[in-house]
Protein backbone atom coordinates (compact mmCIF):
# COMPACT_ATOMS: atom_id res chain seq x y z
CA UNK A 1 0.00 0.00 0.00
CA UNK A 2 2.64 2.53 0.61
CA UNK A 3 4.46 1.78 -2.62
CA UNK A 4 1.45 3.24 -4.48
CA UNK A 5 2.36 5.10 -7.86
CA UNK A 6 6.22 4.25 -6.86
CA UNK A 7 7.83 1.02 -7.00
CA UNK A 8 7.61 -2.23 -5.44
CA UNK A 9 10.84 -4.47 -4.86
CA UNK A 10 10.44 -8.15 -3.80
CA UNK A 11 13.88 -10.01 -3.18
CA UNK A 12 14.40 -13.09 -3.25
CA UNK A 13 10.93 -14.10 -4.82
CA UNK A 14 12.43 -17.76 -6.03
CA UNK A 15 11.80 -18.50 -1.86
CA UNK A 16 8.36 -17.11 -1.89
CA UNK A 17 5.99 -19.95 -0.89
CA UNK A 18 3.34 -21.30 -3.55
CA UNK A 19 0.33 -19.88 -1.39
CA UNK A 20 2.28 -16.59 -1.54
CA UNK A 21 3.12 -16.83 -5.33
CA UNK A 22 -0.55 -17.56 -6.11
CA UNK A 23 -1.70 -14.30 -4.06
CA UNK A 24 1.07 -12.22 -5.86
CA UNK A 25 -0.42 -13.30 -9.48
CA UNK A 26 -3.67 -12.34 -8.57
CA UNK A 27 -2.68 -9.05 -7.17
CA UNK A 28 -0.17 -8.57 -10.41
CA UNK A 29 -3.61 -9.66 -12.54
CA UNK A 30 -5.98 -7.30 -10.78
CA UNK A 31 -3.85 -4.86 -8.95
CA UNK A 32 -6.06 -5.30 -5.85
CA UNK A 33 -4.95 -6.62 -2.66
CA UNK A 34 -7.02 -6.84 1.04
CA UNK A 35 -5.37 -6.01 4.28
CA UNK A 36 -4.35 -8.72 6.61
CA UNK A 37 -8.05 -9.59 7.88
CA UNK A 38 -9.96 -7.08 5.94
CA UNK A 39 -12.35 -7.60 3.40
CA UNK A 40 -12.22 -4.08 1.76
CA UNK A 41 -10.05 -4.76 -2.48
CA UNK A 42 -7.93 -1.80 -2.40
CA UNK A 43 -6.21 -0.79 -6.07
CA UNK A 44 -3.04 0.34 -6.05
CA UNK A 45 -0.80 0.98 -9.08
CA UNK A 46 2.41 0.45 -8.80
CA UNK A 47 5.53 -1.07 -10.63
CA UNK A 48 7.25 -4.38 -9.53
CA UNK A 49 10.28 -5.06 -9.57
CA UNK A 50 12.13 -8.55 -8.22
CA UNK A 51 15.13 -10.43 -7.88
CA UNK A 52 16.50 -13.58 -7.32
CA UNK A 53 19.64 -16.02 -6.91
CA UNK A 54 17.87 -18.65 -8.35
CA UNK A 55 17.63 -20.66 -10.96
CA UNK A 56 13.44 -19.56 -11.49
CA UNK A 57 12.93 -22.05 -14.79
CA UNK A 58 14.40 -25.18 -13.00
CA UNK A 59 12.25 -24.35 -10.09
CA UNK A 60 9.24 -24.66 -12.46
CA UNK A 61 10.26 -27.51 -13.48
CA UNK A 62 10.69 -28.81 -10.06
CA UNK A 63 7.06 -27.92 -9.02
CA UNK A 64 8.69 -25.70 -6.61
CA UNK A 65 7.92 -22.08 -8.58
CA UNK A 66 4.19 -21.81 -11.00
CA UNK A 67 4.79 -21.11 -14.41
CA UNK A 68 2.28 -18.74 -14.98
CA UNK A 69 4.02 -15.93 -12.20
CA UNK A 70 6.96 -16.54 -14.17
CA UNK A 71 5.79 -15.15 -17.11
CA UNK A 72 3.61 -12.37 -15.52
CA UNK A 73 7.51 -10.87 -13.45
CA UNK A 74 9.53 -11.66 -16.40
CA UNK A 75 8.53 -8.57 -18.56
CA UNK A 76 12.08 -7.14 -18.79
CA UNK A 77 14.56 -9.35 -17.42
CA UNK A 78 18.09 -8.68 -16.41
CA UNK A 79 20.89 -10.84 -15.54
CA UNK A 80 23.51 -10.03 -12.97
CA UNK A 81 26.85 -12.10 -13.13
CA UNK A 82 28.55 -13.32 -9.94
CA UNK A 83 30.58 -11.01 -8.39
CA UNK A 84 33.68 -13.39 -9.39
CA UNK A 85 32.70 -12.81 -12.95
CA UNK A 86 33.16 -9.07 -12.98
CA UNK A 87 35.73 -8.03 -10.38
CA UNK A 88 36.17 -4.55 -12.08
CA UNK A 89 33.35 -3.80 -10.20
CA UNK A 90 34.93 -4.56 -7.09
CA UNK A 91 36.84 -1.28 -6.02
CA UNK A 92 33.86 0.92 -6.92
CA UNK A 93 31.83 -1.29 -4.75
CA UNK A 94 34.51 -0.93 -2.01
CA UNK A 95 34.50 2.77 -2.34
CA UNK A 96 30.90 2.99 -2.46
CA UNK A 97 30.35 0.89 1.15
CA UNK A 98 32.88 3.09 2.79
CA UNK A 99 31.16 6.20 1.56
CA UNK A 100 27.68 4.35 3.02
CA UNK A 101 29.71 4.14 6.05
CA UNK A 102 31.49 7.14 6.55
CA UNK A 103 27.79 9.00 5.67
CA UNK A 104 26.43 7.18 8.53
CA UNK A 105 28.74 8.65 10.78
CA UNK A 106 30.13 5.00 11.63
CA UNK A 107 33.95 6.20 10.82
CA UNK A 108 36.49 8.18 8.80
CA UNK A 109 38.01 5.67 7.02
CA UNK A 110 37.82 6.44 3.46
CA UNK A 111 40.18 4.35 1.59
CA UNK A 112 41.89 0.75 1.05
CA UNK A 113 45.22 -0.27 1.12
CA UNK A 114 46.77 -1.50 -2.54
CA UNK A 115 47.24 -4.86 -1.07
CA UNK A 116 44.23 -4.84 0.66
CA UNK A 117 42.42 -4.61 -2.81
CA UNK A 118 44.88 -7.11 -4.54
CA UNK A 119 43.39 -9.24 -1.49
CA UNK A 120 39.93 -8.23 -2.30
CA UNK A 121 39.78 -8.67 -6.31
CA UNK A 122 41.36 -11.91 -6.33
CA UNK A 123 39.04 -13.43 -3.74
CA UNK A 124 35.92 -16.02 -4.97
CA UNK A 125 33.12 -13.89 -3.25
CA UNK A 126 30.33 -17.13 -3.27
CA UNK A 127 28.51 -14.67 -1.25
CA UNK A 128 28.55 -11.86 -3.88
CA UNK A 129 28.08 -8.68 -2.76
CA UNK A 130 26.29 -8.95 0.49
CA UNK A 131 29.57 -10.96 1.41
CA UNK A 132 31.86 -8.59 0.20
CA UNK A 133 29.55 -5.43 1.96
CA UNK A 134 29.56 -7.87 5.11
CA UNK A 135 33.48 -7.87 4.97
CA UNK A 136 34.41 -4.21 4.35
CA UNK A 137 32.20 -3.64 7.13
CA UNK A 138 34.05 -5.62 9.22
CA UNK A 139 37.41 -4.89 8.54
CA UNK A 140 36.45 -0.93 9.08
CA UNK A 141 35.57 -2.07 13.02
CA UNK A 142 38.71 -3.85 13.33
CA UNK A 143 40.64 -0.72 11.04
CA UNK A 144 39.11 1.55 13.62
CA UNK A 145 40.15 -0.36 16.69
CA UNK A 146 43.53 -0.39 15.16
CA UNK A 147 43.43 3.50 14.69
CA UNK A 148 44.48 2.71 10.41
CA UNK A 149 43.57 6.00 8.34
CA UNK A 150 42.43 3.37 5.81
CA UNK A 151 42.08 -0.61 5.86
CA UNK A 152 45.09 -2.71 5.73
CA UNK A 153 45.94 -6.25 5.05
CA UNK A 154 45.58 -7.07 8.85
CA UNK A 155 42.08 -5.46 9.23
CA UNK A 156 40.50 -8.72 6.72
CA UNK A 157 39.86 -11.91 8.31
CA UNK A 158 42.23 -14.88 8.17
CA UNK A 159 40.34 -17.08 5.69
CA UNK A 160 39.56 -14.37 3.34
CA UNK A 161 43.72 -13.50 3.00
CA UNK A 162 44.33 -17.11 3.40
CA UNK A 163 42.19 -18.09 0.47
CA UNK A 164 44.12 -15.34 -1.77
CA UNK A 165 44.91 -17.31 -5.16
CA UNK A 166 48.22 -15.98 -5.75
CA UNK A 167 49.25 -16.33 -2.01
CA UNK A 168 48.01 -20.09 -2.27
CA UNK A 169 49.56 -21.01 -5.52
CA UNK A 170 52.63 -19.28 -4.50
CA UNK A 171 52.80 -21.04 -1.32
CA UNK A 172 52.01 -23.82 -3.63
CA UNK A 173 55.19 -23.61 -5.45
CA UNK A 174 57.29 -22.71 -2.59
CA UNK A 175 56.55 -25.92 -1.08
CA UNK A 176 57.58 -28.28 -3.99
CA UNK A 177 61.09 -27.94 -3.58
CA UNK A 178 61.63 -27.92 -7.73
CA UNK A 179 62.43 -26.27 -10.41
CA UNK A 180 60.98 -28.65 -13.17
CA UNK A 181 59.10 -26.89 -15.35
CA UNK A 182 56.90 -29.59 -16.45
CA UNK A 183 55.96 -30.41 -12.85
CA UNK A 184 55.46 -26.61 -11.85
CA UNK A 185 53.10 -26.31 -15.16
CA UNK A 186 50.88 -29.90 -13.89
CA UNK A 187 51.11 -28.12 -10.75
CA UNK A 188 49.94 -24.98 -12.03
CA UNK A 189 46.95 -27.09 -13.95
CA UNK A 190 45.95 -28.34 -10.71
CA UNK A 191 45.85 -25.40 -8.88
CA UNK A 192 43.61 -23.59 -11.29
CA UNK A 193 41.24 -27.16 -11.58
CA UNK A 194 41.15 -27.23 -7.12
CA UNK A 195 40.01 -23.43 -7.37
CA UNK A 196 37.07 -24.39 -10.07
CA UNK A 197 36.19 -27.27 -8.62
CA UNK A 198 35.81 -24.82 -5.06
CA UNK A 199 33.79 -22.23 -7.20
CA UNK A 200 31.36 -25.22 -8.60
CA UNK A 201 31.18 -27.33 -5.13
CA UNK A 202 33.07 -29.89 -6.07
CA UNK A 203 30.90 -30.56 -9.69
CA UNK A 204 33.15 -31.38 -12.19
CA UNK A 205 30.26 -31.20 -14.50
CA UNK A 206 30.38 -27.45 -14.17
CA UNK A 207 34.14 -27.05 -13.34
CA UNK A 208 35.08 -27.76 -17.07
CA UNK A 209 33.70 -24.95 -18.07
CA UNK A 210 35.04 -22.33 -15.62
CA UNK A 211 38.50 -24.30 -16.87
CA UNK A 212 37.90 -23.29 -20.77
CA UNK A 213 38.21 -27.36 -21.51
CA UNK A 214 35.92 -28.89 -24.36
CA UNK A 215 33.67 -31.02 -21.63
CA UNK A 216 34.09 -32.66 -18.55
CA UNK A 217 35.91 -35.88 -19.70
CA UNK A 218 38.80 -33.78 -20.98
CA UNK A 219 38.78 -32.48 -17.38
CA UNK A 220 38.73 -36.23 -16.40
CA UNK A 221 41.80 -36.75 -18.37
CA UNK A 222 43.93 -34.37 -17.46
CA UNK A 223 43.62 -35.33 -13.78
CA UNK A 224 44.69 -38.82 -15.11
CA UNK A 225 48.05 -37.71 -17.16
CA UNK A 226 49.17 -35.49 -14.27
CA UNK A 227 48.56 -38.83 -11.81
CA UNK A 228 50.29 -41.06 -14.04
CA UNK A 229 53.39 -38.73 -14.48
CA UNK A 230 53.60 -37.03 -10.98
CA UNK A 231 51.68 -39.98 -8.81
CA UNK A 232 52.08 -37.77 -5.78
CA UNK A 233 50.93 -34.37 -7.15
CA UNK A 234 47.43 -34.98 -6.30
CA UNK A 235 47.81 -35.24 -2.91
CA UNK A 236 48.63 -31.64 -2.39
CA UNK A 237 45.60 -30.51 -3.65
CA UNK A 238 43.27 -32.35 -1.64
CA UNK A 239 39.49 -31.62 -3.41
CA UNK A 240 41.28 -32.42 -7.08
CA UNK A 241 42.52 -35.88 -5.39
CA UNK A 242 39.19 -36.24 -4.04
CA UNK A 243 37.16 -36.02 -7.43
CA UNK A 244 40.09 -38.01 -9.16
CA UNK A 245 38.93 -40.76 -6.08
CA UNK A 246 35.61 -40.61 -6.63
CA UNK A 247 35.85 -40.71 -10.80
CA UNK A 248 37.54 -44.03 -10.01
CA UNK A 249 35.33 -45.01 -7.95
CA UNK A 250 32.22 -44.45 -9.98
CA UNK A 251 33.60 -46.38 -12.55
Amino acid sequence: EKAKDGVLFLDEIGDLPMEAQVKLLRFLQDHQFSRLGGRESISVDIQVVSATHQNLEQLIADGKFREDLYYRIKGFQIEVPPLRKRKEDIPLLVTYFLEKLRNAGRTRISAVSEETMSALTRYNWSGNVRELENIIERAMIVANGHEHTRIEIQDLPRDLVQDNSLQAYAKSLGASGTLDISENVARAQLFCVEEALKATKGKKTEAWKLLGLHDRYALTNLMKRIRERYPNLLYEFPIVNRAYCRNKTDK
